[in-house]
């Protein structure tokens, strides 16, 4: 079997690595948000309605991307929980809008300060520039990885 050229083995690696410090960054995120009941999924939703405003489930789903029936669930759930709502949506009367409450803020908030204090904590391990670095790098592969993903989609 012949080798794949440089260029191709470099992406195959970057994303075996991506993988490998996926898991393990998760796992860690889990053990911070797990005792304070809450959990990656959770944050995630409460982090993507704080930085974007009100969006749909279906919105949510293809910017994660991930299956819009999960983020229906947690959905739920988070609006059991009074830290969502749903509101109207002007441009689609069947597909509601999913907004913080004020609960889900402060719920957003506390949970990013826990973020922190253990990020704080990992860069004391790391280079400050390797770390800009492998985030250009990231930017890049994710980048290219959606392009992909939207191709192979047929779009």
């Amino acid at each position: 079997m012949s080798h794949p050229p440089e260029r191709v083995a470099a992406v195959v690696e970057a994303g075996l690595l991506v993988t490998r410090a996926y898991f393990p960054l998760r796992a860690l995120s889990e053990q911070v948000l797990r005792p304070v009941g809450s959990s990656t999924a959770r944050m995630a939703m409460l982090r993507t309605l704080a930085h974007h405003g009100p969006l749909t489930v279906p919105d949510i789903a293809r910017m994660r991307p991930v299956a819009r029936q999960g983020v229906q669930r947690i959905a739920n759930e988070m609006v059991r929980d009074g830290y969502l709502c749903w509101v109207e949506n002007p441009q689609h009367k069947r597909s509601r809008l999913l907004a913080l409450t004020k609960e889900g803020v402060a719920r957003y908030q506390e949970l990013e300060a826990l973020q922190l204090q253990w990020a704080e904590r990992l860069a004391a391990r790391l280079d400050p520039e390797a770390v800009r670095d492998a985030s250009r790098a990231l930017r890049a592969l994710r980048a290219a990885f959606l392009e992909a993903l939207e191709e192979a989609e047929g779009g």
